[in-house]
């Protein structure tokens, strides 16, 4: 997930990808934990969808944990789901 090799599109099969197909219709999350505090100015996600088993998620967001153990959303509204080709 935190690699550094960055895939040119949602297609790109040379970068292993995080799924959690089969699964649908399920609310999941996935989580980085830093080692220590650290200032994140952005984040980018590919959506996949192959117009049959896997689709677009119907929303989205990004957490942070605060000073004080609590997970806070970030300032401003994530885009709408939208396919990388």
């Amino acid at each position: 997930m935190n690699d550094g090799r960055e895939p040119f599109s949602s297609r790109e099969s040379s970068i292993p990808r995080f799924t959690w197909y089969p699964k649908k219709a399920s609310l999941e999350w996935v989580q980085y934990d830093f080692d220590k505090p650290q200032v994140v100015d952005a984040c980018s996600v590919y959506w996949f969808n192959d117009n049959g088993g896997v689709r677009l998620p119907e929303f989205w967001k990004v957490l942070y944990l605060d000073e004080s153990g609590i997970w806070m959303p970030v300032d401003g509204e994530p885009p709408a789901p939208a396919e990388n080709e």
